[in-house]
Formats: C-alpha cells, sequence, structure tokens
C-alpha cells in the first residue's frame, strides 16, 4: 500500500471513529433520569410480571433502569455491537445492587449477548469514507466519476448484507432466544445507518465550503444521501420485522417522532422560539408551569431510520398484521448541554 494511501486510510479511520465516539453522551445517566423513570415505569405498567425481557440496542442502558426492570422480570438481556458499554451496564447494575462481579447467579438476571443488528462491518463504513476523501482531493471529471461509481457499489454491497443477514440466526449463534416474552427498543432505527450520512456531511460538506476549489456540489450530496436514505428505508424495516417477530407477547418499539426544543421561559412567545420557528407545544409529562420547562416541536425535522420504521408499523397497524393501539408520547432529553432533544413515540405492538 501505496503512503498516500495509508494516509488516506488513517483519515477515514479517524473520521469514523470521531462519530462513533460523538454518540456517547456525557452526563446522560444524570440528564435522562426523569425520561429513564417514565420509560422503566411504562414497560413495567404494561408488561406481566416475570418471564423474559430482550432490550436491544442497550448500550449503557442510560434510558433504562435495570433496577426497575430486574425487580419485574425473571430475566433482561442486554443486546447491543458495544460489548463495553453493555459491561459498563452491568457493571453500574451490580454495584447498586451490591452484588459481586463472581458472586454465586449474580449473571443470572441481567445479562448480555454482543448482537450486530445489520450486518455491516467496520471495514465497509472505512472504505465509504476513503472514497468520500478520494472524492474531495479528485482533479478531474473522470476521477470523480470514478469516485461516485465506488460509492455505488459500496453502498450496493452494504444493501446486500444487510438484505441477506440473518439476525434471528446470529442472535441464537450468540447463545440468545429466539424468542423473549417481551423486547424493547429505544432509539435505535436512527443509528442503525447513519455513520454514512454523517460521514458525507462531515467529508463533503466541508470540502464543498472550505475547499477553494472543490469539485463537490449540493447535488452530489443530495445524491448520495438520497441513495443512504433509500439503505436506511430498508434495514429500519427489516429491523422492525425482527424485533416483532423476537417478541412472543409485546415488542416496544421506541422512535424520534421529531426534534424538539426547549423554551425556558415558558410561552410561545419567546424570542428564542420565534427564532428558531417552533410551532405547537408538545404534551409531556415532564412539562412543567410557571415558565419552567415547556418543549415545542421543531418543524421538518424527521430523523432518517426513526420515521421510515413509524411508518412501517403504522402500515402493519392497519393492515392488521400488529395490534398497536397504545404508545408513550415522550420527550427524550436528548443532550441539554447542546439543547438537542426528541419527541419519542413508544409503540407498544403485539405480534
Amino acid at each position: 500500500m501505496s503512503e498516500a494511501a495509508q494516509s488516506m486510510q488513517g483519515r477515514a479511520k479517524k473520521i469514523y471513529e470521531t462519530l462513533r465516539d460523538s454518540q456517547v453522551i456525557p452526563g446522560a445517566e444524570n440528564e435522562w433520569q426523569e425520561y429513564r423513570t417514565q420509560v422503566s415505569a411504562y414497560l413495567v405498567e404494561n408488561c406481566e410480571s416475570g418471564g423474559s425481557l430482550a432490550v436491544f440496542g442497550a448500550g449503557r442502558c442510560n434510558d433504562l433502569d435495570l433496577h426497575v426492570l430486574a425487580g419485574h422480570f425473571d430475566t433482561v438481556t442486554l443486546l447491543d455491537a458495544d460489548k463495553d458499554a453493555m459491561c459498563e451496564a452491568i457493571r453500574s447494575y451490580r454495584e447498586k445492587q451490591k452484588i459481586g462481579a463472581e458472586a454465586p447467579g449474580s449473571g443470572e438476571k441481567v445479562r448480555m449477548q454482543v448482537l450486530n443488528f445489520t450486518g455491516i462491518a467496520q471495514e465497509d463504513y472505512l472504505a465509504f469514507g476513503e472514497m468520500l476523501l478520494a472524492l474531495t482531493e479528485s482533479d478531474s471529471r473522470e476521477e470523480e466519476e470514478q469516485c461516485y461509481l465506488k460509492g455505488g457499489r459500496l453502498l450496493k454491497k452494504m444493501y446486500g448484507t444487510a438484505v441477506s443477514y440473518d439476525i434471528v440466526k446470529c442472535l441464537t449463534d450468540g447463545g440468545g432466544c429466539e424468542k423473549y416474552d417481551y423486547a424493547v427498543s429505544l432509539g435505535v432505527h436512527s443509528q442503525l445507518f447513519n455513520i454514512p450520512a454523517w460521514m458525507v456531511e462531515h467529508v463533503l460538506g466541508n470540502a464543498g465550503k472550505n475547499a477553494a476549489k472543490s469539485c463537490v456540489t449540493e447535488e452530489h450530496i443530495r445524491g448520495l444521501l438520497q441513495q443512504i436514505g433509500n439503505l436506511h428505508t430498508a434495514i429500519s424495516v427489516k429491523y422492525n420485522e425482527f424485533l416483532l417477530k423476537t417478541a412472543r407477547k409485546k415488542a416496544f418499539i421506541g422512535c424520534e417522532v421529531s426534534r424538539a426544543q426547549c423554551v425556558p421561559d415558558g410561552t410561545a412567545n419567546d424570542a428564542a422560539a420565534c427564532d428558531a420557528g417552533q410551532e405547537e407545544a408538545i404534551t409531556a409529562e415532564n412539562e412543567k408551569e410557571n415558565g419552567e420547562t415547556v418543549w415545542y416541536a421543531v418543524p421538518d425535522s424527521a430523523v432518517a431510520g426513526a420515521w421510515q420504521a413509524i411508518r412501517d408499523l403504522e402500515g402493519r397497524a392497519l393492515r392488521n398484521e400488529i395490534k398497536a393501539d397504545h404508545y408513550l408520547d415522550i420527550v427524550w432529553p436528548f443532550c441539554p448541554e447542546r439543547g438537542i432533544a426528541y419527541r419519542m413515540a413508544i409503540f407498544e405492538a403485539e405480534p
């Protein structure tokens, strides 16, 4: 491998790792406390005691209270591609429960399994990142066209991997159950295939803004994002199928409906709200009067992956493939420090 190729590979890896690590929200355990309490209570209230619960996309479980869930279900299984994050969640649970890591039976109540939900590997994302970097440095129309052709092939390869990937087989081969009594997945659809879109916006967006003679245009960016969006739709639908197939009694599927904005003084006429174009108020349990906290929907802020999942669930319900009469409407204070929050709909689906 040439020195230039090694350099580009290293830059692509750095971009990938930066974007991946940005998904870890500092202080989430504290900032999400009220949200975590409400969501965990909702699950307990709508599930029979005992039985098994699978938490897909568990991560560090900052959005669920493992103490509450372990007290209600016989077993709670965490499933995620990030082993370290789940280890941290279980370690925190054991510390709060005063359970020693090696205590007899300590692993029986809350357990974990590493599981990739798409089958797409890190190497695929890195190759896509290298293509984007090469595109920004292309010197001719021919080089540019070759980059786009390569990008199309890479996306087609990832699509083929995702649609042919047998998640249930990987689940059972790894020691998991084919079915759990209940399954829950919160805010996962939007993360299933967000890395390529982030890469496009980060690499090509910066090239378009900063390069004096950039070959990157808005049309280029839109074209790639369209292809990625189509793939994200297919992955979201397939993930819904997996969740519904895995849940014996109910699947709780939480998706971001839209961005939400906190208006500090609690008035719709607040200047910040008007400048941001906020519209209707969101009814949420954590909304407070007397000007403390009110959340407003941000127009045209659909979240990729999540809106496709919601549309798919609504279609399944209309076709009577599932029963989905109830859902929890709640605000998820994703990153208060940066003013980012989402209106979440947690659908209660009976396969």
